[in-house]
């Protein structure tokens, strides 16, 4: 049901369309000219406006400038002759949803309706998750300051926050890729550019959160996948260009030599390293220019200089982070503080990667010199690791259970796209009850659920079914190392971590549900 309001001269067409409309639950409002039309939306606020263009005193073009100045994201549909189509259309650049002919159509009008009502909730559910993400970055950036304040917090909150991240960017993530692949007017691509912009940044943090409470809780170790070095840090660089507030600081890239981009090492790590270095030198500058070179030697040894092209450093900024440079050289001396901060992870970071910062020179232009060691990429995957091909899959059908029911219509929506069929369930006792009435070819569990949780639910379906029989898929905002091992030892056949897009799922499928392999 919604709420409509009719702004009309014709009697006839205004009642008319009332009874029709009211058969279909819909409830009603009338107006009979401009003028009472805009006062009855800003006392109703309708979900939807039927809007005459040709009206005595007041226009309805004019009728929807002010409704549009009262609510930008209004949904107006105009209703004019066939000699007013080049008016409509202009309403159109005003911004109306769409037009009707009269004599109006009823199921014209049912079909331009249910298209406006659609547009009214998938904004909605944009608004809400761009207000969820403003909401929890306000109390993600306060953590953040308590954590910098006291020194103190025990790593598991940090855990806590990082697993509370990614699971809403799990589902703000999986909307947009499904949104990327729809047709979209010029409001809700709007929507999704600040979603987009939001959802990047909070990433950022997500990621950097894992980071401090793996750090934290002393159990920081590498994950080595294969991926692209130039491709990373050119993202790194962009991320920072992107968000920082000094418009007049640039940076810049170059890979020497240009061929030989390819390798096995952990990218979260290696994009904090360039990410907290260089956000850094531009949290020192006033101005100017910071350019990094990275040189690739003797195959696996990476070696970064982030050179000042142009304008000066802040001196007190630079002799302090130098400082805290030196002290990290020397461990025994340096306090607890400078350790846990910024720099000291990047230090452990790359002490981990068998590697370390280089102190620059006092005549140097050179800000800082780091090295590390990554391993070359195993022959069988050379040519084919970053090529996404969906192989012959058979439709599927797939359990789901996770508590959060953003995250069933998302991956509902994700698994549909690629041609499967879904039943969705909110907790592990009834992902085990489901089982016992249907067959599945996979079952994706979340790990954390209220009633039985996903270790549980595991073990008590592996009891009937074997790996090869039916797979089983943990679905989890954890990256902890114990997660990966409780998962293998409850019977899981794979983790699939959040925030996961459609790419991730194709991938997943084609392991699993395809024909052949190749």
């Amino acid at each position: 049901m919604a709420r409509i309001l009719i702004v009309d001269d014709e009697e006839i067409l205004r009642r008319r369309l009332k009874k029709l409309l009211e058969l279909d639950d819909h409830e009603v409002y009338l107006g009979e000219d401009a003028r009472q039309g805009i006062e009855i939306y800003c006392q109703e606020k309708p979900d939807v406006v039927l809007m005459d263009i040709s009206m005595p005193g007041m226009d309805g073009v004019e009728a929807l400038k002010e409704i549009i100045n009262i609510n930008e994201y209004a949904l107006v549909i105009m209703i004019t002759g066939h000699g007013g189509v080049d008016t409509a259309i202009e309403a159109m650049r005003e911004g109306a949803f769409s037009y009707i002919l009269k004599p109006v159509d009823y199921d014209q009008l049912e079909l331009e309706l249910s298209k406006a009502l659609q547009k009214k909730e998938l904004d909605q559910r944009m608004k809400e998750q761009h207000h969820h993400i403003i909401e929890q970055g306000a109390q993600l950036e306060q953590v953040i300051k308590d954590i910098d304040s006291t020194k103190t917090t025990h790593w598991t909150l940090l855990q806590t926050m990082a697993h509370t991240m990614n699971t809403i960017l799990n589902d703000t993530i999986g909307i947009q890729d499904l949104l990327d692949r729809t047709e979209l007017d010029k409001t809700q691509r709007k929507y999704m550019g600040i979603l987009k912009s939001n959802s990047e940044l909070f990433l950022w943090f997500a990621k950097e959160l894992k980071l401090f409470s793996l750090f934290a809780g002393d159990s920081l170790k590498l994950t080595m996948k294969v991926f692209d070095i130039n491709d990373t840090i050119t993202s790194v660089i962009k991320h920072v260009n992107g968000h920082t507030y000094k418009n007049d600081i640039s940076l810049d890239y170059v890979l020497v030599p240009e061929g030989q981009s390819s390798f096995c090492g952990d990218v979260s790590c290696i994009e904090h390293v360039f990410k907290g270095l260089l956000q850094a030198f531009v949290e020192m500058k006033n101005a100017g220019s910071v350019e990094c070179v990275v040189r690739i030697e003797n195959e696996t040894t990476v070696r970064a200089t982030f050179n000042e092209i142009r304008g000066e450093c802040n001196k007190e900024l630079l002799d302090e982070f130098n400082n805290n440079l030196k002290l990290l050289t020397h461990p025994d001396s340096c306090s607890d503080a400078v350790k846990s901060s910024s720099l000291g992870i990047v230090r452990k970071i790359l002490t981990l990667m068998k590697g370390d910062f280089v102190l620059p020179a006092d005549s140097s232009s050179s800000l800082l010199e780091i090295y590390f060691e990554l391993e070359q990429v195993p022959e069988s995957k050379r040519d084919t690791q970053y090529k996404t091909e969906i192989i012959s899959v058979e439709p599927s059908h797939i359990l789901i259970a996770d508590d959060n029911q953003l995250t069933h219509i998302v991956l509902k929506s994700m698994l549909a796209s690629l041609g499967h069929s879904v039943v969705t369930v909110s907790n592990g006792r009834e992902a085990v009850d489901t089982l016992e009435r249907q067959s599945f070819d996979m079952v994706i569990l979340d790990l954390q659920m209220p009633i039985l949780n996903g270790y549980d639910a595991a073990r008590l379906i592996r009891a009937r079914y074997t790996k090869d029989e039916l797979p089983l898929i943990a679905f989890t905002a954890s990256a902890h190392l114990h997660v990966k091992e409780k998962t293998q030892e409850a019977g899981f056949n794979d983790v699939i971590l959040k925030p996961a897009d459609l790419n991730q799922f194709s991938q997943l499928m084609n392991k699993y549900c395809a024909k052949s392999s190749s």
